[in-house]
């Protein structure tokens, strides 16, 4: 296979909350999971290989269905797959495939909805931590995930959900929010209020 620029994307962190024509961009690997914005489960994780390039491509890192025959262990010779089941490792995790399927499926059918709701979602919120004053390390031009520094994250993560019922996750030294299409703005202003005066006067 001749050499030339290969794109390779992790969109772990935005597939599910922002469309991805994956042709129309000219990528040619693609990873990602359920967890974070397809509704899904831990467990499951993906490749997308550009067909154009997959049969040229001899992975070194393969499992057992990365073979025509996954039984043929112990074989001198490689018999690769066809395409993208090459790159494939070992065996699936069954229960949170099924766990992720209906997740997907909402995904699919309302991925156009889901993409402006998550948009308007996060200005709502951008908008109102600027009016606020509220300190943020995310840039305007991000999507979904709102990392907001204060002393004691871990505090307020564990605060926020027992006494809120307000779902956080800490990173570090900052809190991070993070809206989907099924949150509404009166829950992402309340959250807002309530992190500014009780974690960061």
């Amino acid at each position: 296979m001749p050499w030339h620029e290969v794109a390779h994307i992790d969109d772990y962190q935005s597939l599910g909350s922002i469309n991805m024509d994956i042709r129309k961009n000219n990528i040619d690997f693609l990873a990602s999971g359920n967890l974070k914005w397809l509704l899904g489960v831990s467990g499951i994780a993906f490749l997308y290989v550009n067909k154009k390039i997959s049969e040229d491509l001899f992975p070194a890192d393969i499992g057992w269905f990365s073979q025509k025959d996954p039984f043929n262990f112990g074989s001198e010779e490689l018999d690769y797959e066809s395409g993208a089941r090459r790159f494939e490792n070992g065996t699936w995790s069954i229960p949170s495939v099924y766990a992720s399927i209906e997740g997907m499926k909402t995904i699919i059918k309302y991925r156009n909805y889901i993409e402006n709701e998550n948009k308007n979602l996060f200005k709502y919120a951008m908008e109102f931590i600027n009016k606020n004053k509220i300190n943020t390390i995310t840039p305007e031009n991000a999507a979904n995930i709102i990392a907001i520094p204060m002393k004691d994250p871990f505090n307020a993560e564990a605060k926020l959900k027992s006494k809120y019922n307000i779902i956080t996750s800490a990173r570090g030294s900052s809190l991070r929010i993070a809206t989907h299409f099924y949150n509404t703005l009166d829950e992402i202003e309340n959250a807002l209020k309530i992190i500014k005066k009780e974690f960061l006067q």
